[in-house]
């Protein structure tokens, strides 16, 4: 990579070491933010970080994430918004 050339990005929920889910973990998600990856990026199953934490009730990822710019209006590939996912929780998945 050439100078000032960013690492290509990877989806926040995917760019753990090991490439582990972060489960809530909001140091690791920031460390993420900040090296590059991007918070709106879809993994393999078409859900992003937001829908994953939304789902999940980590309430202080999912600020973190609107806070770095996620989209709150992002659907799951089955339409289900982020607040339904919330809602829902972690057994849609």
């Amino acid at each position: 990579m050439g100078s000032g050339a960013r690492p290509p990005a990877l989806p926040v929920r995917l760019a753990a070491p090991g490439g582990r889910r972060l489960r809530g973990d909001v140091a690791a998600a920031t460390a993420l933010l900040d090296g590059g990856a991007r918070a709106d990026q879809r993994g393999p199953d078409g859900w992003t970080a937001l829908l994953a934490a939304a789902s999940a009730a980590h309430v202080a990822l999912v600020e973190l994430l609107l806070a770095r710019g996620a989209d709150p209006n992002v659907r799951a590939p089955d339409g289900l918004p982020p607040l339904a996912a919330a809602r829902l929780g972690d057994n849609r998945r």
